[in-house]
């Protein structure tokens, strides 16, 4: 197939998704989920965001992509507002270079923008990774939906850090971070803050969670090229969230864990 032909098809799975013009769109893209498409990475890139420019009627509609710097906080390695590559794959990268982009700045946990509420939901937020009027809390005011390229929410969902930090549960703490933050060629403020798992306990597992989504029709799914395509509604994961923490607050980690002293 050609890329002309690439974009047709897949405006046609994002549509059957709910996608709709005006959405925000908050991607997790695992791109590599569908082969060689083409030899060329900024076509390959297109051929994903193109379509969904289209669907959400950019720039009328926003897509959101993560532009995590993990080394930031495993290596403290200086974060550069305008220079810091994305940790978050190809398509994340590539979203971050765009003219008219925007970034959020959280050396940790960055995202960048596109669309008409780029600036809302990346300007002017708090030090705090996924706290009160952080990124995600902007998604959330937003009703934001969350687009899965070539991977699944049973193996990841961002937005639950912070249903997690707002619920306050016991498998997590909030860490500062003061490594150095650079931004318009200045030195910011420290610390940033993140909300992070506690490494005495088990790792996340969103499987239960997935299937959860699944059994309520709160999840639509398609396929491309053999890779998972789905979308989830941040409200609806928000609410659940919330419910099933209040019956397990270690719902989303594989074992019970809890600080008691």
């Amino acid at each position: 197939m050609t890329p002309a032909e690439h974009k047709k098809e897949l405006l046609k799975r994002y549509k059957e998704l709910g996608i709709k013009p005006g959405d925000t769109v908050f991607l997790h893209a695992q791109l590599f989920a569908f082969g060689q498409l083409t030899d060329d990475k900024d076509e390959y890139c297109e051929i994903f965001l193109e379509p969904l420019k289209e669907a959400v009627d950019y720039p009328n509609g926003t897509i959101v992509a993560l532009t995590y710097t993990t080394s930031f906080g495993s290596r403290g390695e200086p974060f550069i507002y305008e220079d810091s590559k994305s940790e978050a794959g190809m398509l994340s990268e590539y979203i971050r270079t765009l003219p008219g982009a925007v970034r959020s700045l959280h050396p940790l946990g960055s995202v960048a923008a596109i669309g008409s509420q780029a600036e809302f939901i990346c300007k002017n937020i708090s030090r705090s990774q996924f706290g009160w009027n952080s990124v995600y809390h902007r998604l959330h005011q937003l009703k934001a939906k969350c687009l899965y390229l070539g991977l699944t929410l049973g193996e990841t969902c961002t937005f639950m850090h912070y249903v997690e930090q707002l619920y306050g549960v016991s498998h997590c703490y909030h860490k500062a971070f003061f490594h150095p933050v650079f931004a318009q060629g200045k030195q910011q403020p420290e610390p940033f803050l993140s909300f992070v798992r506690n490494r005495k306990s088990t790792p996340y597992d969103f499987t239960r969670f997935q299937e959860h989504m699944r059994k309520l029709g709160k999840m639509s799914e398609s396929e491309y090229a053999g890779a998972p395509l789905q979308t989830v509604d941040v409200v609806d994961c928000f609410d659940e969230g919330m419910k099933l923490l209040d019956e397990n607050p270690s719902y989303f980690i594989k074992e019970p864990f809890y600080i008691t002293e």
